[in-house]
């Protein structure tokens, strides 16, 4: 039985076995590649398509609340388990907001802090590890005195005569 169907590029009717359905091919009228496709296919990929949009968005969407509640349960505990903190070092401050701003820097400030200690050590491992490369590089590199002159001179071997 022969369907009928329209080339996407020139609109230009085509006609083709129920069999062939899914196929490319070059359109007779205008020459560019063409899908074969039955009538009301396009449809349900249009449809698959919007449900493929839906389903990204919801995605996100839900990735969006997990990122939320896992930083607002941080921030709830960072505030009921670091304010004490600040309320026993700092007795002298009243002032509810300002305790919130100085456990907010040394949040910040502590891995800072640390960065800046460990900062040195992981550059003295990286020259160490660079100086190991560059030495073996010259080692690969230098030639090696007992496997270029294999041949020696007649004269080194003959023995003088005292």
């Amino acid at each position: 039985m022969l369907i009928k169907c329209i080339c996407k590029s020139c609109a230009g009717h085509l006609e083709f076995e129920e069999e062939n359905a899914g196929q490319k091919i070059k359109c007779p009228h205008c020459g560019f590649d063409t899908t074969l496709y039955l009538p009301g296919a396009e449809r349900a990929e249009a449809a698959l398509a919007t449900l493929n949009r839906k389903l990204r968005l919801q995605k996100l969407v839900l990735l969006g609340l997990a990122a939320v509640l896992v930083l607002g349960g941080l921030g709830w505990c960072l505030y009921h388990w670091g304010m004490p903190v600040i309320e026993n070092q700092f007795p002298s401050v009243e002032s509810p907001l300002l305790r919130v701003l100085m456990l907010m820097a040394l949040c910040l400030g502590l891995p800072l802090l640390l960065m800046w200690l460990l900062l040195p050590i992981f550059l003295f491992l990286a020259w160490r590890r660079f100086l190991r490369l560059m030495a073996s590089i010259e080692q690969h590199l230098r030639p090696n005195s007992s496997a270029d002159s294999p041949e020696t001179t007649a004269e080194e071997e003959t023995p003088t005569k005292a």
